[in-house]
Order: structure tokens, then sequence, then C-alpha cells
């Protein structure tokens, strides 16, 4: 704190100082002009004398006041006092604001109070009363910590003695709490509340505990437990028996007795640890990666050097999560922190499991010019020769990714394709020619996947080969090459004699029932397993053939057919509805038509009325031929399929006007000169003979 004088002008600090250097020559001079009047008495002359001495040593004090010297100005003090004990300093002699603490500086006292030095501080106290008598020590700040210190440890003596210093010093002061301590005294010397209460608390029985605290607090209110006190053993016990939950439990345990008390960050820290270990160790037999990932995000301090076990676990879960390069990062930040060799040098080989000879690089550069142990020094040594075998696997992983990429037909380099190409051909390596037929065919390049699969085939005469030449060939259409290859096969490859039902199905359902009908009914004993599509489409072939018993039959046995499900049975069911309407089951189409879903329903009327026309007009039945034309028509509005149909019908049945209509219409639109000649012909039908 800064002391505050009056504000003196230069001419009065000088005055100041030439009285404190001359105070008798000033007084001198100023009783000579006092005697100088001739009425003063003796009496009053003593006086005026007295006054001037006076009056020269209260500059002084002035001066010391403007130097802060404390000392001389409160021996100075006490001297004129003794003099004349009605004398009282002058009230401009210090800042007004002294009068309360805030005004004097009492840092000195307050600094040597606090260390325990009193006799300084009762030396400082009594300067500080001096120079304000209003100051006064706080009641509040009495400083009884030695005397609790000696409770606390028992020495009964020491506090009694502790107590008796303090109450020297503050001369008589009403301290309640030392009242309080000495009965604490007499109750703990008596065996009671204070020998309970530390007993039960250093047992553990916390509820014990806080039922005889709180009768201490009843016996005396200022007694607080001692923060450095707090017993943690039992939480570290548990900690170390691996029973993390219950080390948790002991230190909420202690915060409940213990209101606002910070656990130690080291134990919590250790505690949270080892709950992550547990939670990680359980993730990684699960294999949830993403579990630990969490965990580490959540608690990064348990996945750190005190925790290298997580630290791996973690790395590995992001290295298996695609997060590479934090991986990385993680085993870099370990061997760059972590003070202990061991640990470093193992999550170097920890890291050996990627197969990254980047990363494993980096971390051996970042530790080859550390300083490690004898033991660790070996280890290191061992991560270099991995780092050997390490490259060595490497470029046999890039070969073989090469091949893999050629396999999946995943995008290579030309320059890598063509280093590729040249390989096999020098080698005539039928491994790597089956690696480029496989990419062509991925790529549908079918030409060069043929070449290649002739070539290794023409290498090593595999299975393999004369598979993926069958593949080609059935994708290029080739089917009877296919077929012919795979019954060549067949008796040496299980897998290529499976293939060839499928390539006799395949060949059969492209075949065109309206050209191909007869054929479909020849090839169809081939089929060694029937299904749905295959019986449609043999369905269809009899139709063609105006076999409709049978073709209903075959259309019915493929609705039943297990693989006939969704559209191809309905597909199946509207087949069997044209084949009963055709053969004149009018009931049986309808039923059948019927229970088709809506949208399907017309569709199949309007096939049915078109193969009904075309029936009917290749049975001369013209009219019959021009109603089906007609209920089609309402079905398919605009509908033109049948025109051709129509306007022979019509010619037929000597209908000529609207025959010729048609015709002209037909050969507008088409131009076909067959229809000029028909409407030629409607004309000269009608002219008389």
């Amino acid at each position: 704190m800064t002391l505050h004088r009056p504000r003196l002008g230069g001419a009065a600090l000088l005055a100041l100082f030439l009285l404190a250097v001359q105070p008798q020559a000033w007084a001198q001079q100023a009783g000579a002009e006092a005697t100088a009047g001739a009425t003063a008495s003796a009496g009053q002359q003593a006086d005026v004398a007295a006054g001037v001495a006076r009056s020269g040593r209260l500059g002084f004090l002035y001066y010391l006041a403007s130097r802060n010297d404390y000392a001389r100005l409160n021996a100075e003090i006490e001297q004129l006092k003794k003099e004349d004990p009605s004398w009282t300093p002058p009230t401009d002699l210090f800042d007004p604001q002294s009068a309360s603490r805030a005004g004097i500086d009492d840092t000195r006292f307050w600094e040597a109070y606090s260390h325990g030095d009193l006799v300084t501080a009762k030396r400082e106290m009594t300067i500080l009363r001096q120079l304000s008598p209003a100051w006064r020590f706080p009641p509040e700040a009495v400083d009884l910590t030695r005397a609790w210190a000696a409770f606390e440890s028992g020495d009964y003596a020491a506090t009694r003695r502790e107590l008796k210093v303090m109450q020297d010093f503050h001369e008589g002061m009403e301290i309640p709490a030392a009242a309080e301590i000495l009965d604490l005294v007499a109750d703990a010397e008596s065996g009671n509340s204070v020998s309970r209460f530390w007993a039960a608390y250093k047992a553990g029985d916390l509820a014990t505990a806080k039922r005889e605290m709180e009768t201490l607090k009843r016996v005396a209110p200022s007694w607080r437990f001692p923060p450095d006190a707090v017993d943690t053993r039992r939480a570290w016990a548990t900690y170390q028996r691996g029973d993390y939950t219950g080390a948790r439990r002991e230190v909420e345990s202690l915060q409940d007795f213990h209101e606002g008390w910070t656990p130690p960050a080291d134990l919590m820290a250790l505690i949270e640890s080892g709950e992550v270990g547990q939670q990680v160790s359980v993730a990684v037999k699960k294999g949830d990666w993403l579990q630990i990932i969490r965990l580490h995000e959540r608690s990064p301090g348990a996945f750190g050097c005190g925790s290298p076990d997580n630290a791996w676990a973690a790395g590995k879960a992001l290295w298996s999560t695609g997060q590479r390069g934090a991986a990385g990062q993680l085993f870099a930040n370990l061997v760059d922190t972590c003070d202990n060799a061991d640990i470093r040098v193992a999550s170097i080989l920890v890291s050996e499991q990627f197969e990254d000879l980047d990363l494993f690089d980096d971390l051996i550069r970042r530790e080859r010019p550390k300083t490690r142990p004898p033991v660790a020094e070996r280890t290191f040594g061992r991560a270099l020769a991995d780092r050997e075998a390490m490259a060595k696997r490497a470029v046999a992983r890039r070969d073989a990714a090469v091949e893999a990429a050629l396999y999946k037909g995943d995008a290579i380099s030309p320059d890598q394709l063509e280093a590729t190409i040249q390989q096999a051909n020098s080698q005539r390596n039928p491994k790597l020619a089956m690696a480029i037929a496989w990419n062509a065919m991925n790529r549908k390049d079918f030409d060069r996947a043929g070449r290649w699969f002739e070539t290794a085939l023409q290498w090593a005469n595999t299975p393999e080969a004369a598979r993926g030449l069958i593949l080609v060939q059935r994708e290029q259409g080739q089917l009877e090459s296919a077929i012919s290859l795979a019954r060549t096969w067949a008796p040496r490859s299980a897998e290529i004699a499976a293939m060839v039902p499928e390539l006799d199905r395949q060949r059969f359902l492209i075949l065109d029932p309206k050209k191909d009908a007869a054929r479909i009914l020849a090839e169809y004993p081939k089929i060694t397993s029937p299904d749905a599509a295959t019986r449609m489409h043999r369905g269809w072939a009899l139709v063609e053939l105006k076999r409709y018993p049978e073709a209903l039959n075959e259309f019915t046995a493929a609705m039943r057919d297990g693989s006939a499900t969704g559209e191809r049975k309905a597909s199946a069911q509207a087949g069997a509805a044209l084949a009963a309407a055709l053969m004149g089951s009018t009931d049986t189409a309808s039923q059948l038509t019927a229970a088709l879903p809506a949208d399907q329903q017309t569709a199949t009327r309007a096939i049915i009325e078109f193969q009904r026309a075309i029936d009917a007009y290749e049975g001369k039945r013209f009219e019959e031929a021009l109603i089906a034309i007609n209920r089609r028509r309402q079905l398919v509005p605009g509908d033109t399929s049948l025109d051709p149909i129509e306007a022979w019908s019509l010619f037929r049945l000597e209908r000529y006007d609207e025959a010729r209509q048609r015709f002209r219409k037909l050969a507008a639109t088409t131009g076909d000169p067959v229809y000029k000649a028909a409407v030629v012909s409607t004309v000269q039908r009608q002219q008389p003979q």
C-alpha cells in the first residue's frame, strides 16, 4: 500500500529540509525574534521558546513522512508524547485516508504475520498504530493455522503453546476459534468425538465419520476437515487391483463426504485409462473398430504413452476404417513423445501389421537418433531387420495387386498393362495371360479377352482357360461354339460340365417361335430341367403351329412352375388364355384373362383378338376376321396392325367400295404397289362384264 501525504510546494519542501538540517539555528533565530517584544514576561518567554522548539521538531516530522521513514517518525512521535502527554500529532501530517487500513502501507506487517515472524509483526503493528491510531487488526484474520496443525497431529501441548502465543500477540483480543480448539483438545484428550471421527474415517466407515464430524462441528463450529488429510489410500488400492469401477466408487464416496473436494488428477486419469482399456479389449475381440474410435475421441488422454495398448488398438481401428493418415500420426506421436524407449520401439513393431513401408520408414527415422537402453536397442535392431523383409513383401504385393486389378477389371495405367503383356509373352506365363483376359472380359472387350483365353489355353490347356473362352463365346452369341467346347471339356471339369445345361437353355431361348417353331419342338427334349421360361417358349411355338391344346397345357405347366413369379407368371397365364380362346374354350379364356392383373387384361384380350383375326382370315372366315378386327380396335384404338387383313377380307367378301378405301390408304402410307394394284382390281370387279 502507498502512504499518502499532503501535497507541498517546492518552497515548502525546501523549508522543511532546512528545518531538518539546522533545527537549533532555526529555533535560536525564532527565539531572538520572540524576545524582541519588550512587553513579554519571563513565563511567556518560556512558553514561546518551547513552542518554537516543538515547531522545529514538527518540521522534522514532516520531512520523515515525506521520506517514508516510519521507524524514525514513530520514535520522534513517541519522544514528543513523553515530553508532553497532551500533545498529539497534527491531523495534516497524514492523508485523511490513513485513518483506515486501505491508506496505510501494512505490507511488511502482513508478510511477517503470515510467516509466523510475530516479533517483526509486533514492531510493524506498533508503527501502524502510531501512524494511524484508528488502525485495528481485523478479528477474522487471526491466523490459527499452526495451532490447527498441531492439533491435527495430536500434539495437544504444542496446540496450547501456539494458542498462547497468538493470544499474547493480540493483547487480550477475544478469539472465539481459540476457545473452540481448546474444547476440541479437551474432547480429544478424553477420547471422545475427535478420536472416534478419525478412527472411523481411516477405517473407511464414512457414514460413522460423517456423524462424528457433525458432533465435532457442534462442539467447535469453526472446525474444518484439513484439506490435505483426505485419505485416498482405499481408492488407490482398489485401482491397483484392477477394479476400476470400485475405485471410481471409492472416489465418489470421498466426493460425497468432502463437499467441493477435487480428486487427484493422476488417480482419475489412471482410472479412466483402466476403464477405457477394458472397453477397448472387448471391442478388439468383437472387431468393433468404430467403438474404439468413439472411445478415443471421448477420452484421448487414455490413449497415450501411459496406456500403449489402448493407443495401438486405436491405431488399428483407424487403419481398419480407412483413416490411415490418422493412424500413422497416432503412432508417430507415440514415437515422438514417449520417454519410455521400450514403448517407442514396440510401437514401431506394432505398426508392422499394416504392411506400410512408408509409415514404417517414417517411424524408424523418428526413433533412430534417440538414445535407448540395451534391451530397447536390440528390439530396434529387430525392427530394422523386419524392414528388409517388409520391403520384399511390398514388391510381391505390388505384383499381386496388378494381377488382381487385371482380374477384377480395375483401372490400371496403359504402361502397367503393356508391361504385364510383355512379361506374359516373354515368360509364356498362362497366369498373367488369364489376368489380361479377365481384365478385357470385365471391360467387355470380348475380342481381346477371347485372344488371351485362347493363348492361355495353348500355353497351359487348363479348364480355367477353357471356361473363360466359353464365357467369351457365349457373350458374343457364338453359342454353338461355346456348347461344342463345353461338351469337350465337360468330362475333365465339373464346373464346365455344369455350364452345358445352361448353354443349351440359352441356345433354345434365342430361337424365334414364329420362324423356328419346329426346331424349338425338336430341341426341347435336350432341356434337362425345364422351367417356366422354356415351357412358355415351347408354348408359343405350339401356338404358331396351331396346336392349341398342347400350347394350353404347356402354358398351364409354366404357370405352375416354381420359377414363374410376377411378370413371367402373368405372361404364361396370358398365353394360356390365348390358346384357350383359339381352341374355342371361351369360358376358360375369359376366366384366365379375368384372373390377370387389371393392367394386363386389356393387352391379353387385344392379343387374343389379333390371333383370332389371323386364324379366321387364314381359315377363309372373312366375316369372323372383320369381327375380331373391330373388337381389337375397341381395345386398342388407332391400331393399324390388322389393316391389310381387313382390306383383303372386305375384298374377298366383294365389298369393293370399302376395300378400295382401305387399299388406297395402305398404298398412301406404305407405297406398296400391291395395294395400288388392289385398288385397280376393285374398280375392275365393279365394272359390268
